[in-house]
């Protein structure tokens, strides 16, 4: 099955395919069940949490850009209607996050489908569906803006929001063309919405609304920091329902690549792994659970791991020495850093310190899906304790990072690089941009476990404090460092570091805890019940 193929069955699958209970995020994959024998049309039980958009209007979709460049989106969403309520505000905002262009065709003949596909212009495409041998949707897809917040209790809301029941998670962006396609009659003549064309055999085909330039598209990159121009119209949205907690996902992965687990990791055939295992990084490998989850964190299963130095790594260090197995109790790690916007609801509830004016994210427009940086220890575990959970300790973060093999780094052992993290290469800070990028932004360089960001972004800080002989002595089950002492670790380098090195997972760093530097942030942990 070619690339492109498995691109229109996958879009196709988002649209159609049935959702047997499950998570919130599991719900926004694959959108609740469509069942056209038992609902009719518009009276939807269960709202599809990613309608086209295809269909809208240009002031309505003119006015869904401007209410996504002002803040998070609040709408009344049932069955087949969607209303924005602009005057209905919610915390948050939204960052761009690129992928490789992807090109789409999805097919519709009949009504069933019509509902099942395209819910918000169903109703205006009926009569032309009716006429015409079968409709067609054809996209191309450059990437997606993505909100930071994604559990918004009603509470949170102000103004007039009485008929409020979604946010806008995402909004997926590029180019677009709906056209229906006719049937030709005995003499030749095809009948499309009156438009009669003759002279042939086969069908015709007319363009009934069409949104950007798929030519302009072809020039996007997964690197992009916004889309390229030309190719902007808004295709698709992702809803949540308000109080409801899920994390939008990347539901398109480059060439080459498959979902699995909410992550894009190479696409390889399945060798026969037991359950509950896949193959990744050249073997079996457990896969991880998420079942039960805080949302947005990740469930690191209990077991042991190998910790430390790597055999054989040359550029092994004294203080990553000796390589040990050791066992952890089962516990929770953030998928992403904390970013700034999260940073900024403990400041606002007056627990965690505000930033100076020194460079940090909170400070940078546009910046709020970001890693918060320019903390200290001190501010990265008040912000955990807000948030009820706390900084990892050194073993949890390495075996989060790791996994159970011998990796040099969290997606294996291939060299780093721009495609895998955020790092400085060619000279360049950030993949040849100055500073950090949203969080989330390089999914192939996830953990084993699906964990994002672990090398490259911002430095972040650990519990322990730091021994220089920490792998050498103390205990082997779930062990912390000392009581005590004048540094705490911090790990996982970030974007303005080169040095192959210093992204191995078994590299330590340590800081004074008042220590403020723009290249380090926060990832918090939990321990699982």
């Amino acid at each position: 099955m070619d690339f492109l193929h498995r691109s229109a069955v996958a879009l196709l699958a988002l649209a159609l395919t049935a959702c047997s209970g499950g998570n919130a995020a599991e719900q926004l994959l694959n959108g609740p069940a469509y069942n056209p024998k038992d609902q009719t049309k518009c009276q939807v039980k269960a709202s599809h949490t990613k309608p086209l958009i295809t269909e809208w209007p240009e002031d309505r979709r003119a006015a869904l850009e401007a209410a996504r460049a002002k803040g998070m989106v609040v709408v009344r969403y049932d069955g087949c209607e969607l209303e924005l309520l602009p005057g209905c505000t919610a915390p948050g905002s939204y960052s761009y996050q690129a992928y490789t262009p992807k090109k789409d065709t999805l097919t519709i003949t009949n009504a069933d489908e019509l509902y099942a596909s395209v819910p918000l212009g169903a109703a205006e495409l009926e009569g032309k569906l009716s006429q015409a041998k079968e409709l067609g949707i054809a996209t191309t897809l450059v990437g997606r803006y993505l909100a930071d917040q994604t559990a918004v209790p009603r509470s949170a809301l102000s103004g007039p929001c009485e008929q409020a029941t979604h946010i806008v998670g995402a909004l997926t962006v590029g180019a677009f063309e709906v056209y229906a396609v006719g049937r030709l009659d005995a003499r030749g003549e095809a009948d499309v919405g009156g438009a009669r064309t003759g002279g042939g055999a086969g069908v015709t085909q007319e363009t009934l609304s069409q949104g950007g330039d798929a030519a302009a598209c072809d020039v996007g990159s997964e690197d992009d920091a916004t889309p390229p121009a030309n190719c902007t119209a808004l295709v698709r949205i992702e809803v949540l329902p308000l109080g409801d907690a899920a994390v939008a996902e990347a539901s398109v992965c480059q060439e080459g690549h498959k979902l699995v687990d909410h992550v894009c990791v190479d696409q390889i055939a399945e060798p026969g792994c037991p359950p509950n295992a896949r193959y990744d990084g050249g073997r079996c490998q457990a896969a991880p659970s998420r079942g039960g989850a805080p949302p947005g964190m990740v469930l690191i299963p209990a077991g042991e791991f190998p910790m430390g130095c790597v055999p054989d790594d040359p550029a092994c260090e004294e203080r990553e020495k000796p390589r040990r197995q050791v066992y952890l109790d089962a516990f929770y790690i953030d998928r992403t850093e904390v970013t700034a916007a999260q940073y900024r609801a403990c400041a606002k509830a007056g627990v965690c310190a505000v930033p100076t004016k020194y460079d940090s994210t909170w400070r940078t427009k546009g910046h709020d899906n970001h890693p918060m940086n320019g903390v200290t220890w001190n501010d990265a575990d008040t912000y955990c304790r807000w948030a009820k959970k706390r900084l990892p300790t050194e073993a949890e973060w390495e075996k989060a990072a790791r996994g159970t093999d011998d990796r040099l780094y969290p997606w294996g052992n291939e060299a780093p690089s721009c495609q895998r993290a955020v790092i400085r290469e060619g000279g360049q800070d950030g993949c040849g941009k100055k500073g950090t990028w949203p969080v989330g932004s390089k999914p192939s360089g996830a953990s084993p476990y699906g964990v994002l960001d672990m090398v490259g972004g911002v430095w972040e800080w650990l519990a322990d404090y730091h021994d220089p002989q920490y792998y050498a002595h103390g205990p082997t089950q779930n062990p912390k460092g000392p009581t005590s002492g004048e540094y705490r670790v911090f790990r996982g380098s970030c974007w303005g570091v080169e040095r192959v090195a210093q992204h191995r997972v078994s590299q330590r760093n340590r800081g004074e805890p008042g220590r403020k530097n723009r290249q380090l942030g926060i990832r918090c942990a939990k321990t699982a019940p």
